[in-house]
């Protein structure tokens, strides 16, 4: 990001799962490893999840597509369990553990620099949140993080998902301030860059996998390994 574009960021606002907090697999591998147990399914927790993950790429379709409607995480998941369910011919409360799911999520830790780069940035800019999540589980983490937030937006208050604009236009609608004026920060290239780029927001890509950029999807303004990198990024 050139001297120019950093000079004119009022705002820093960045996805949450897996930028701010933690959302590895290891965490979906052990809270399946429960759900098995506690609802004696009949098949190990791994197939039970690559299953699950099957019936979840219809939630993702219609969370970009909307031609369904609006679904939240807790719907799109219950449904996402019931033919989990039905695959494997077993009984359970695809509700229940959708809802377990859910409460895992809000107990998501923020990642270990996350609480002192976040500390340093709100000394200069206003800092917010706006991120694919229902409230349920993404007010829990928001609690955590020892700032006065300037803007919170969850998808479930726009009733729309990124990459589509709602969430972002949301955001600048409550911040009051002009797109040139918000970084946006996230970890999914076709999330987190497409979209905030769609509005004409800056974007950083925080990609700690070390995935291959796409060159069909718009670049980010800088390319991060984790969130000590914006210190780098915002200076000027």
């Amino acid at each position: 990001m050139n001297d120019n574009t950093a000079g004119k960021i009022k705002v820093v606002l960045f996805d949450m799962f897996n930028t701010l907090a933690n959302n590895s697999t290891e965490f979906w591998s052990d809270e399946f490893e429960k759900l098995v147990k506690q609802y004696n399914i009949s098949v190990g927790a791994e197939e039970f999840w690559n299953i699950w993950r099957e019936g979840d790429k219809e939630f993702s379709r219609s969370r970009i597509a909307l031609d369904s409607g609006f679904i939240s995480y807790l719907d799109g998941w219950t449904n996402s369990f019931d033919y989990a369910l039905k695959q494997t011919k077993c009984q359970g409360n695809a509700r229940a553990m959708a809802q377990d799911c859910i409460d895992d999520l809000g107990k998501r830790p923020l990642f270990p620099e996350t609480e002192s780069v976040l500390d340093t940035l709100s000394q200069r800019y206003r800092i917010g949140v706006a991120s694919n999540a229902d409230n349920s589980f993404l007010h829990p983490v928001i609690d955590r993080i020892k700032l006065n937030l300037a803007v919170v937006v969850s998808s479930e208050d726009v009733q729309s998902y990124k990459p589509m604009p709602q969430i972002f236009l949301e955001s600048l609608k409550l911040l009051k301030v002009e797109p040139s004026e918000v970084l946006y920060v996230g970890d999914r290239q076709y999330e987190d860059v497409q979209g905030p780029a769609s509005v004409g927001m800056n974007a950083v890509w925080v990609n700690r996998k070390n995935e291959p950029v796409d060159q069909g999807l718009p670049r980010p303004h800088a390319e991060i390994t984790d969130l000590t990198g914006l210190l780098d990024v915002l200076k000027n």
